[in-house]
């Protein structure tokens, strides 16, 4: 029986196919120095999830922080889009500040765009649109439309209080 020019890539049942600590250690070394791709890593290796990948780094890695993704919460995704669509910042300072690709920072302002532009008061997305050249003039609108949003809310709660007989505050030295 000749055998064939083509060598055939071994093929292990993925689901039973055991790593020694040696050879996640080394392959957990190949991802921290550059050399693979978490994917090519999986690929090459044949390792069934990103899960498992993720462990190994977590166990095997000398610097776990820095090789497994944050997750961010929603309301930090919802802000940092706010913070660039009003030009309080730029994609370039939030990717640095929060660690993040720039993509997907272009992902949370594609996701939150709606969500921010409704919120804006009508001056504020006048003016976004205008594209002021002075973002001092953009900020300073923004601050006034906030300062009027707090003290209307301020009234709707003294209202609250009064017609309702309910303390709404907190009260300082309450334990919570």
């Amino acid at each position: 029986m000749a055998k064939s020019k083509k060598s055939k890539k071994l093929k292990y049942d993925r689901a039973h196919y055991q790593f020694s600590k040696e050879q996640k250690v080394s392959i957990v070394r190949e991802v921290e120095s550059g050399q693979l791709t978490r994917k090519e890593a999986m690929e090459k290796y044949n390792v069934v999830g990103r899960g498992t990948l993720n462990s190994w780094l977590l166990q095997y890695s000398s610097n776990p922080e820095g090789i497994i993704r944050k997750q961010h919460k929603k309301a930090d995704q919802r802000l940092a889009a706010y913070k660039i669509i009003v030009g309080e910042s730029t994609v370039e300072e939030i990717s640095v500040t929060m660690q993040v690709a720039r993509d997907t920072i272009w992902g949370w302002i594609k996701k939150y765009k709606n969500d921010v532009q409704q919120n804006l008061s009508p001056s504020i997305a006048r003016h976004q649109d205008e594209s002021l050249s002075n973002p001092g003039e953009m900020q300073q609108i923004v601050l006034e439309e906030l300062k009027l949003k707090i003290a209307g809310l301020e009234m709707m709660i003294d209202i609250a209080e009064k017609e309702l007989k309910i303390d709404i505050r907190k009260k300082s030295g309450t334990k919570q």
